[in-house]
């Protein structure tokens, strides 16, 4: 500093454990980095077009190779920020070749996955291939041809689900349909469960060749293929304690997209969600929309009209540095995945040190037990009571239980048990 320098100290107390990753899907859907790559018209497998210019060639392959480069920094910096599924928006083309699919997003994200080894099932939403959009985007539902599209779904699923295992990935999911309500992206004169029916029908025929099937969806819309679907991706504003029991009498896994983590003014609120809330709440998934999507007034975010405000959605948001330019929700994301990451790790200890039968140990899991019960107990099952904002200028605010100290506190509550439960457990 132009007044002088100082030394200042710093101790770092490594805690000899290595942090378990609880049984939750985390990551943003409906990236475009893969859907923006497309083939190479001179593509050594199909030999190219005949006669192409050959300086059009090479602004198509630089521009491939941009988009390449684009979709491994996005996916390092998910990874980075303990994001452990990507989920891509998918492009428009479905091929065969050699009498098998061929998607050429897909074929790009199984070398992506295995590069920075996620380890959950990969989100795919082929809303593009199959035509399900909303009516106000492209590929929109009154392109959809049942007898086209069908075969296609069930050719996909069939194919790209056996190659997920054979290549060793965690798996693909499908999600045939987003959001298929009957009050949004449907057209005056048509059915207002039109949506709904296309999600059934594609989705009963994807689960019949033994794809993982999802949906993104509200507790009434989810019926449309209630008895097809392994996770219900339930948007936070619809998110309400009956779903709990729903999902669990139809074997599915609860899974919540809260936007806001993402998009709106959330700082509490992206911890929270991302960390405490679906770890307390043991639900499989905290998946919002999107990546990386900053609001219009970017860093003020005003409401208009109930939504996370005005957007400026831009997917491959790379800055002059080379990487994703950061956000503070996206952040603290990061800081509330590792809070799930530290609660579940003590859950795994405290149960490893009831099995060691010692004093010491049997003491030491009684005390973690007693702070996981107190965490839990701090949290409500009920989304919509978390708010974390000013309803009158929606700047952040803390909840109760649920502030700067409070998360502090209880991350440092988590290392000491940690410490604990290492030094009585046998490693």
């Amino acid at each position: 500093h132009a007044d002088g320098e100082a030394n200042v100290g710093l101790t770092v107390d490594v805690i000899p454990v290595r942090l378990s990753e609880p049984d939750i899907l985390y990551g943003p859907v409906c990236v475009n980095s893969l859907a923006n790559i497309v083939k190479l018209k001179n593509d050594k497998e199909t030999g190219g077009e005949q006669g192409a210019p050959e300086d059009a060639e090479a602004n198509e392959k630089a521009r491939v190779e941009k988009l390449m480069r684009e979709a491994d920094i996005i996916m390092r910096d998910h990874r980075e920020h303990g994001m452990n599924i990507f989920s891509p928006w998918s492009g428009k083309v479905f091929e065969e070749r050699d009498g098998k699919p061929y998607v050429p997003d897909l074929e790009f994200g199984i070398e992506f996955y295995k590069k920075h080894k996620f380890t959950k099932p990969m989100v795919y939403f082929p809303v593009n291939i199959l035509k399900t959009n909303k009516i106000n985007r492209a590929a929109r539902y009154p392109e959809y041809n049942a007898s086209v599209h069908v075969p296609i779904a069930e050719k996909m699923a069939r194919y790209y689900t056996q190659r997920f295992k054979d290549e060793g990935l965690p798996g693909i999911m499908f999600v045939t349909v987003d959001e298929p309500n009957k009050k949004s992206g449907i057209d005056p004169n048509d059915p207002p469960d039109i949506r709904q029916k296309i999600a059934k029908e594609l989705t009963h025929a994807m689960k019949k060749e033994g794809a993982l099937m999802a949906l993104t969806c509200t507790p009434e819309s989810v019926n449309c293929a209630i008895d097809d679907l392994d996770y219900w991706i339930v948007a936070w504003g619809r998110f309400t304690t009956k779903l709990y029991d729903m999902a669990k009498a139809h074997n599915a896994k609860l899974c919540i997209y809260a936007n806001n983590t993402m998009m709106g003014n959330g700082t509490y609120f992206s911890r929270f969600m991302f960390g405490f809330f679906v770890w307390a709440n043991d639900i499989k998934g905290m998946l919002p929309w999107t990546y990386a999507t900053t609001p219009g007034r970017f860093p003020l975010n005003v409401k208009t009209g109930g939504g996370e405000g005005k957007l400026n959605v831009k997917d491959n948001f790379i800055g002059l540095d080379g990487r994703p330019v950061p956000t503070i929700q996206w952040e603290l994301s990061r800081e509330g995945i590792d809070d799930a990451r530290y609660a579940f790790t003590v859950q795994q200890l405290a149960e490893k040190a009831r099995n060691e039968s010692t004093p010491e140990a049997t003491a030491a899991a009684e005390e973690a037990e007693k702070l996981i019960a107190d965490i839990k107990s701090k949290v409500d099952r009920n989304a919509l009571n978390y708010i974390f904002e000013d309803g009158g200028n929606f700047e952040p605010v803390e909840e109760d239980n649920w502030g700067t100290k409070d998360f502090e506190k209880r991350r440092h509550e988590l290392a000491e048990a940690l410490k604990k439960l290492a030094s009585v457990t046998a490693r």
